[in-house]
């Protein structure tokens, strides 16, 4: 908001130097003009006053209104810093922008950070546009971020953080450029022991033992689809009240990566994950 009114001011002035530049060049011929046209000008609301009156208060109530709403939904430029004691503390928006800025640079899976910070009365919402350098565990990704902007913009600078929204992008799987369309095999795969794989009915029934093994999780249904690259395994899981899901979902995908790639030696194409709370 700095930046825009900046902006306004310096085209504002240069329009008004434009145009004392303008009235000093002008001939005699156009202030006889300018003249004429306020004469005009005069002659035309003295006969018309019933309706120029008016019209010309209701401009006045419409900028007015305009004036308002710019002035109301103006951003604030500083926040109130909270647990201070007595009186009251704030703290600059632009402050707090750089505080989670740099600490967001010490993450190594963060590349193309694109960071904003709007303030509010209440406190700051942080928006982030960001890739992931490995894609594979995007929940615990994005829960791990939460969990340094709140320790920053809470814990340390004391603002009441409102919200925080992602826009993550980056390719699911590193290096892969173009994207090649897999058929489906029914051939039986071999293990690293030289033993046949077991059907993939038989690893979802596996998975979903396993699975319901985890406290957090209350019921669990997994899908396996074989390939000659690997298996892609899609799970639906129901939490329990209580459960943190960026955090349950991670775990969840872990033991199906050490129970298919760990135990089984096959390679896990990709994990897709539904997820709902138990009523």
């Amino acid at each position: 908001m700095n930046t825009l009114n900046r902006v306004a001011v310096s085209i504002g002035l240069l329009a008004i130097m434009a145009l004392l530049l303008a009235f000093m060049l002008s001939p005699p011929s156009f202030f006889d003009a300018a003249q004429a046209l306020v004469a005009y000008g005069r002659i035309y609301l003295l006969v018309n006053q019933n309706r120029a009156i008016p019209a010309a208060g209701g401009l006045f109530l419409l900028c007015a209104l305009w004036l308002g709403l710019v002035l109301f939904l103006r951003a604030p430029d500083k926040v109130v810093i909270q647990r201070v004691g007595r009186g009251q503390a704030e703290l600059e928006v632009k402050t707090v922008e750089q505080a989670v800025a740099r600490r967001l640079d010490g993450l190594e899976t963060l590349r193309h950070l694109k960071l904003r910070v709007t303030g509010y009365e209440a406190g700051v919402i942080v928006h982030l546009v960001y890739d992931l350098r490995d894609a594979f565990n995007v929940p615990q990704a994005v829960a791990d971020i939460n969990a340094v902007i709140r320790e920053e913009v809470e814990g340390r600078l004391g603002v009441h953080l409102l919200d925080i929204q992602h826009k993550v992008g980056g390719a699911p799987y590193p290096g892969s450029n173009k994207a090649q369309r897999i058929v489906s095999s029914t051939e039986t795969l071999q293990l690293a022991t030289g033993e046949n794989a077991p059907d993939p009915q038989d690893i979802a029934r596996q998975l979903e033992e396993k699975l319901l093994d985890l406290d957090e999780v209350r019921d669990a249904r997994a899908v396996v689809k074989r390939y000659p690259e690997g298996v892609y395994v899609h799970l639906g899981l129901v939490f329990g009240p209580d459960a943190k899901v960026p955090a349950a979902v991670a775990r969840s995908d872990k033991l199906v990566r050490e129970e298919i790639e760990g135990r089984l030696k096959l390679k896990v194409l990709d994990i897709r994950s539904a997820s709902q709370i138990e009523a």
